[in-house]
């Protein structure tokens, strides 16, 4: 994978809806296609980058968010008999 052509966020930038919906379009088809594999690794880290990008863009605090998910995930009970 060449990663030096992933670009880099430019946190100044209006977040663009369109290009992560096309990324996320782009993920499934290669999904969906075992044959065509290759892109979904690239697809994903762009992902992740324009995910980082809204975080920043919104003022988000991640590692708040994931202590806080990681709490309730921890103590989540699940019933695991058969209805």
């Amino acid at each position: 994978m060449d990663f030096d052509n992933i670009q880099k966020p430019n946190y100044g930038n209006n977040i663009c809806w369109f290009e992560i919906t096309e990324i996320l379009m782009d993920t499934s088809r290669c999904l969906r296609d075992s044959e065509n594999n290759a892109h979904v690794e690239k697809n994903i880290i762009k992902l992740f980058d324009r995910l980082f990008h809204i975080s920043v863009e919104y003022n988000l605090d991640m590692n708040k968010a994931w202590d806080r998910w990681n709490k309730k995930a921890k103590t989540k009970k699940y019933d695991h008999s058969e209805s």
